[in-house]
């Protein structure tokens, strides 16, 4: 089956597909989609060849062409494989009680000389193998499904030989149509879908601007993509609510839905500094939670749900390759994984938004390459973070989780989480592992290898 070659296929040939596809589990959805990912590349090749002025407005049309003509020789600064976090808008159909992400009112969604220089200098860097454009908001479906194919088009034009992209789409869910569903399968995106568990949590949490509840509406959503084999896995915030509802009843939940993976964030509140505001959950609770989660869940559906972090540790301690990029386990992430706000300014992670020491400038006013190289809050937060990897390498399992992720270190301390000032706090739930992997011998392959 490897060497099938799957012709380009039709919004109508896809939607035939269906009715097959809602009758499968979530890994087989995922098989099926890898068979399809020939299609894409296809329609990414017929994008590539549209003339500019079908794709674009003259306005448009004017800063691509000044952007294609600058001539500047390679810069260093950028890192090999990059992660553009894109914050396509920071607007937002949701209030969810946790979040502080969402804006609203004018200059809340990315101008197209924020998207096309952003996509150009990463693009054109020195030394930039592989780019992963990551869709984020706010929610990214207020934003036309044109805009994204705008992103496309620009990305094939400044592609280089031999550079891999990739774009994936982190959603709530509640507003994938027809449309948004087969732009998404027709271009080979995947998805992340926000569902904070079963709907006596998810909708206490997640609503709309009138306090309704959005459960049935990104159930209905996670339908269309299973329907149209769109590969997509679930993100969910691991409130106090969460672990009080118990491991048990949400893996329950989860296998239910016969997804292919699951993400777990810890709620993070809406600020690191001046004291605790808003939702959040002692980093000790949170990896308690964790550990009972690890142990009903590997490995007797390992085959069933991938859930991401815990996946990806048990791979880390077994000693394989881990194929997926997982930021906190990255151990070097600054600057790797850069946020691009709607205006141009550039960041680190999302968790980090508001924070003025992880800015590193504008996009609009510099070089991307440049930009970075010549931060001076990029150079102090890389030297802070070289000193605590050097006092935190003297645990035992800095080779797993490289310290983690330096967010999370940083609330730790903010709201006096206890614990070993030389661990980041995965030590218990690392020793369940490498003892059920002891117990088990060869762990079950995960449904991403």
């Amino acid at each position: 089956m490897t060497n099938l070659e799957v012709p380009e296929l039709s919004g109508k040939v896809r939607s035939s597909l269906g009715p097959f596809a809602a009758t499968l589990t979530g890994r087989e959805r995922e098989v099926l989609a890898s068979l399809l990912r020939p299609a894409s590349h296809n329609q990414l090749d017929a994008l590539r060849s549209s003339p500019a002025e079908e794709i674009l407005t003259p306005e448009e049309l004017g800063t691509y062409s000044l952007l294609a003509l600058e001539r500047r020789p390679p810069q260093p600064g950028l890192r090999t494989q990059t992660v553009m976090v894109m914050k396509a808008t920071r607007l937002c159909n949701l209030r969810c009680t946790y979040c502080h992400s969402w804006r609203e009112g004018p200059g809340n969604s990315m101008t197209f000389p924020v998207l096309a220089k952003a996509t150009r200098d990463v693009l054109q860097g020195d030394g930039v193998r592989s780019v992963q454009f990551v869709w984020h908001g706010g929610e990214v479906t207020m934003r036309s499904v044109d805009f994204y194919r705008k992103a496309l088009w620009l990305q094939e034009q400044f592609r280089r030989n031999g550079q891999r992209v990739a774009n994936s789409v982190q959603t709530n869910g509640t507003n994938l149509t027809d449309e948004w569903v087969e732009f998404l399968a027709q271009f080979g995106f995947s998805v992340g879908v926000s569902l904070d568990g079963p709907p006596e949590i998810h909708d206490k949490r997640r609503v709309d601007r009138n306090g309704r509840s959005t459960s049935s509406a990104v159930h209905a959503g996670m339908a269309r993509l299973a329907a149209s084999g769109v590969p997509f896995g679930v993100l969910l915030v691991v409130t106090d609510e969460v672990v009080s509802l118990g491991a048990p009843r949400l893996l329950d939940y989860l296998l239910s839905l016969e997804i292919a993976s699951v993400a777990l964030l810890n709620v993070i509140p809406a600020g690191i500094t001046g004291g605790p505001t808003g939702d959040h959950i002692q980093w000790n609770c949170y990896v308690e939670f964790l550990r009972e989660l690890f142990g009903l869940w590997w490995p007797q559906h390992a085959q069933d749900l991938d859930i991401r972090e815990l996946g990806t540790l048990v791979s880390l301690i077994d000693g394989r390759n881990v194929g997926r990029q997982q930021c906190i386990f990255a151990g070097d992430c600054m600057g790797q994984f850069l946020t691009i706000e709607p205006d141009g300014d550039v960041s680190a992670c999302d968790k980090f938004v508001g924070q003025e020491e992880f800015s590193f400038g504008n996009l609009l006013r510099e070089r991307l390459a440049t930009l970075l190289s010549q931060s001076r809050q990029l150079a102090a937060v890389r030297v802070e973070e070289s000193a605590a990897n050097h006092l935190l390498s003297v645990c035992e399992w800095f080779q797993v989780c490289n310290g983690g992720c330096p967010h999370d270190r940083r609330l730790n301390e903010w709201l006096g989480a206890p614990g070993p000032a030389v661990c980041c706090g995965l030590a218990p739930l690392l020793e369940d592992i490498r003892e059920r992997v002891r117990m088990f011998g060869v762990r079950p392959l995960s449904i991403r290898e």
